[in-house]
């Protein structure tokens, strides 16, 4: 670059000089130009003209690729909005540039294909939902992280780097005190004791068979009242004692606000839903430092500490991006 620079430099003073020698230029607008002077000065501004298109052939593209950010996506919760900023800090402080798509409506639906398409370079993943919405598996297969990474290489030409080590899936909570009353650690114990609590979910929980229906089938569950709420109404549920049982995400920031009791699915009946970063292929080859950069992320993040973290956005009202900055200092990245 700087070679070409220099060059066009020197090209464009002697350029410069072909029209000062001799008055060229006003000899050749006023036609007085001998074919000698003609030829020098055509032959002199070919020479510029094409070391003009060449410097414009060589510097753009180059400039676009370099400074082309790689675009980071989420789908619309607290969680992903710090998993979001996680991997844009780490992937700033390497340099690498970052443009920020967080939010997008529809999740995987929309961020999927997009991704393919290339609008968007990486985002954070489940596994369960991966297994079952994008390769279109069935419930009843117990999800395989080796068959989702091979599956969507081959057929996607994304790369699954690794997992970050919590598992956001279904579970169900008690609170403590319950729990030490009844002697209470699985599904199966609090099956056993069932009568004695008021379950809550939302609707669309009670209907789908890979929830409640099958649930009941498996534990046998026999709740003494059942109560269909608004997502968003379960835990001020819990905390007028309208319910003392409900389902949950297994890193809901409620959880450790309320310190529930979150229960061991011991026939492991809802799949998992571990999160790990999807990417483009591509990327290794503008950047070739990044996986190994994301790697380090790998199993970092348990239940407990995505619990905290979201606990901290969605409870202490902090931002993503100061909860982010934070995780990474602590972890000294």
């Amino acid at each position: 670059g700087s070679f070409i620079i220099a060059l066009f430099s020197v090209l464009a003073d002697q350029f410069v000089s072909v029209f000062q020698h001799e008055n060229a230029l006003q000899r050749l607008f006023s036609q007085n130009a001998t074919q000698k002077q003609k030829r020098r000065v055509y032959l002199n501004l070919a020479v510029f003209l094409l070391l003009l298109l060449a410097s414009a052939l060589w510097l753009i593209p180059r400039n676009a690729i370099e400074e082309k950010p790689l675009v980071v996506a989420t789908k619309p919760s607290s969680e992903q909005y710090i998993l979001g900023e996680i991997l844009s800090l780490l992937l700033e402080k390497h340099h690498i540039p970052i443009k920020r798509a967080f939010g997008i409506g529809g999740g995987t639906m929309n961020i999927h294909p997009a991704l393919i398409r290339g609008d968007f370079d990486l985002y954070v993943e489940y596994t369960g939902t991966a297994w079952v919405n994008t390769l279109k598996n069935p419930l009843t297969q117990k999800v395989d992280f080796e068959t989702i990474k091979k599956r969507y290489e081959k057929e996607f030409n994304l790369l699954w780097v690794g997992l970050l080590g919590f598992n956001n899936t279904y579970s169900l909570a008690i609170s403590k005190g319950d729990a030490q009353k009844y002697a209470i650690e699985t599904f199966s114990d609090l099956a056993l004791h069932s009568p004695n609590f008021d379950f809550g979910a939302e609707f669309d929980f009670f209907e789908r068979e890979d929830a409640f229906k099958g649930l009941v089938k498996a534990y046998r569950f026999h709740f003494r009242s059942l109560h269909e709420m608004d997502i968003n109404l379960r835990y001020k549920s819990f905390e007028s004692h309208k319910i003392n049982a409900l389902d949950v995400f297994t890193t809901d920031a409620q959880i450790k606000e309320l310190d529930l009791k979150v229960l061991k699915d011991d026939k492991g009946f809802f799949p998992n839903y571990q999160a790990g970063i999807v990417m483009r292929k591509e990327i290794i080859k503008k950047y070739p430092e990044a996986l190994e950069i994301l790697e380090k992320l790998d199993s970092k993040i348990n239940d407990e500490k995505m619990q905290d973290l979201n606990y901290q956005v969605e409870a202490l009202k902090k931002s993503p991006q100061i909860v982010a900055k934070d995780f990474l200092e602590s972890l000294g990245l």
